[in-house]
């Protein structure tokens, strides 16, 4: 979050397979560590560096500000016809909400993003709280590619990925992009030699 940001702190989560049962007593949570920390127990849990300058899937922005459009038009035009059977005149003002609100999803999409490393993904998501998901491609369980009517005429999809300890989910993404991701991943997946635990 801001404040942790500001101290330069970073919260590291470590979700394991397991029951649902016993997913909240299981689940290790590591609060207040330093980048350096962090970089060392990722070391530690994946025995690897990360990839500088490694390929990132982006987010498309427009998608995500046009379903921020619509979201906000929904308490604009309530409230206005409200205030305007009650007071009998047009609340002007309830239209900054729009500005507000692509403001935080304009910051958001450009927040996005899966980073393609040889053996991992790497999910990034949030602005004012954001989040770095690192995902052995090897503990995948399955890869969904989803794509309503609206998102193939606009050339994106979404991608959900599935591991014993969850599934993470990214929404708005070039097609062409998520298919290859979805091949590669199960290519990775299938032909993994390796322990999975």
């Amino acid at each position: 979050n801001p404040l942790r940001n500001i101290l330069n702190f970073e919260t590291v989560a470590i979700k394991q397979a397991q029951s649902s049962e016993m997913k909240k007593k299981e689940n290790i949570s590591i609060p207040a560590c330093r980048p350096e920390q962090t970089q060392a127990l990722e070391r530690l849990l994946f025995g690897e560096k990360s990839q500088k300058g490694a390929p990132q899937i982006g987010a498309n922005t427009a998608a995500h500000l046009r379903i921020s459009t619509y979201v906000a038009a929904l308490p604009v035009l309530i409230g206005m016809g409200l205030l305007y059977f009650r007071f009998d005149q047009i609340y002007y003002p309830l239209l900054l909400l729009f500005p507000i609100a692509w403001f935080f999803a304009y910051k958001y999409a450009h927040s996005v993003g899966i980073e393609i490393q040889e053996e991992r993904i790497v999910v990034i998501q949030g602005w004012v709280f954001p989040r770095r998901i690192i995902f052995p491609l090897y503990k995948g369980q399955a890869v969904q590619f989803s794509q309503s009517i609206f998102l193939r005429r606009r050339g994106l999809a979404n991608i959900k990925l599935f591991t014993a300890a969850g599934s993470i989910s990214v929404r708005y993404l070039p097609e062409s992009a998520v298919r290859a991701l979805v091949d590669y991943s199960l290519y990775k997946i299938e032909t993994h030699k390796g322990k999975w635990m």
